[in-house]
């Protein structure tokens, strides 16, 4: 049996800037009991609910994001202890990157490049590294002279890739385009380009 599903949506801000950020959920809920399945549609993220045992609940989370961003949340979940019945809270924590919400579009190969007015920034970066933040396709070489538009509704930074060193292997990247996305694009970058450095 099919669990039903219903759709909200809540408005909330983020806690840095005070930006809107609106959010969907789908929840559905199935319950086991003895020869029969109980299916509801409620969302645990409107008020403090009490799921029974055997229950298997299910909430697809969707944001509509206005303004491109680091975003952070927590979800929270408090069970009962089988045992002591004392609550037992379980926290997790997640992370939507901006480059995550940017559109990557590969230009074509013959987009002249004509060399911006500042800002202008160079950065070194692992060949792999840049590929997978970038999502440049595993069959699309990477050479010099591509470039990549990153994107967002209002604003744009584009990527050229100038020189390979493959001893290494890097790309030298030269990054330019809006101001206030440019630094926050460079920022999220070397955050986790440090993470995965071996």
């Amino acid at each position: 049996m099919e669990s039903s599903f219903s759709t909200l949506h809540t408005p909330t801000n983020k806690k840095d800037t005070g930006y809107p950020v609106e959010y969907s959920f789908q929840s559905a809920t199935t319950t086991h009991l003895e020869h029969q399945t109980v299916d509801t549609a409620k969302s645990i993220f409107t008020e403090n609910s009490t799921l029974p045992v055997t229950t298997s609940h299910t909430e697809l989370l969707s944001l509509q994001i206005t303004t491109p961003g680091q975003y952070n949340g927590t979800l929270l979940l408090s069970f009962p202890s089988p045992g002591t019945h004392e609550p037992i809270t379980l926290v997790h924590t997640f992370g939507l990157y901006l480059l995550d919400q940017l559109t990557k579009t590969v230009l074509p190969q013959d987009t002249p490049w004509k060399r911006p007015t500042p800002p202008l920034i160079s950065r070194d970066y692992a060949v792999d590294f840049l590929r997978q933040m970038l999502s440049i396709h595993p069959r699309l070489g990477m050479q010099q002279g591509m470039q990549v538009q990153l994107a967002s509704p209002k604003a744009r930074v584009v990527c050229l890739f100038q020189s390979f060193t493959e001893e290494t292997p890097t790309v030298h990247a030269v990054f330019y385009g809006e101001e206030e996305l440019l630094s926050l694009v460079i920022m999220e970058l070397d955050t986790l380009s440090a993470v995965k450095r071996p």
